[in-house]
């Protein structure tokens, strides 16, 4: 009897321990294909959220070859330039975020668009050109609407200064 009492209980052991290998295959098997899909899931958003970016740096680049144009034919006035400087500071005063901008960048960001709202003539070139940098940095990285701002008002006045440029060009050719 203790023997039919063994060989049972070795019985029900061995179909416990076959059930949960089963299970256990089973289960990773499901859970291989659970990963596979969302493998695939994020590699659709990898490439949507490259795809937007792309995007958003195809606008911002468009928007300065335009004022560059402008710029070229000496058209963008130091009151357009101005008026976006104006514009984006109230914007900048209040927002900071810690990404993707250093709190450097962020310092130059506030001191640049406090210089550009008084007067674009005392904002350089050089500044203009980094300012924005920075805002297709925050625009394409952050997907902040503020960095968008921030890069068109710097390429207006960087615009500005190139109109500036090719006016004096143009009054000396003329005068001689």
């Amino acid at each position: 009897m203790e023997l039919s009492l063994l060989m049972n209980f070795i019985g029900t052991i061995i179909t416990i321990i076959v059930s949960i290998v089963s299970l256990a295959y089973w289960l990773g098997r499901k859970f291989a294909t659970i990963d596979a899909r969302f493998k695939g899931i994020d590699e659709r958003f990898e490439s949507l959220e490259k795809a937007i970016r792309n995007l958003a740096k195809a606008f911002i680049e468009s928007h300065e070859i335009i004022v560059d144009f402008l710029a070229l034919k000496g058209l963008l006035e130091k009151s357009e330039a101005e008026y976006l400087s104006r514009r984006i500071e109230g914007i900048f005063i209040v927002h900071e975020s810690a990404n993707p901008l250093t709190e450097e960048e962020w310092e130059f960001i506030r001191k640049y668009v406090s210089k550009a709202a008084k007067n674009v003539d005392d904002v350089t070139i050089e500044e203009a050109d980094r300012a924005y940098k920075l805002g297709v940095k925050l625009f394409t990285e952050d997907f902040e609407w503020k960095g968008y701002l921030l890069a068109m008002a710097a390429a207006y006045t960087r615009g500005y200064h190139i109109s500036k440029e090719v006016r004096k060009r143009k009054s000396k050719t003329s005068n001689t």
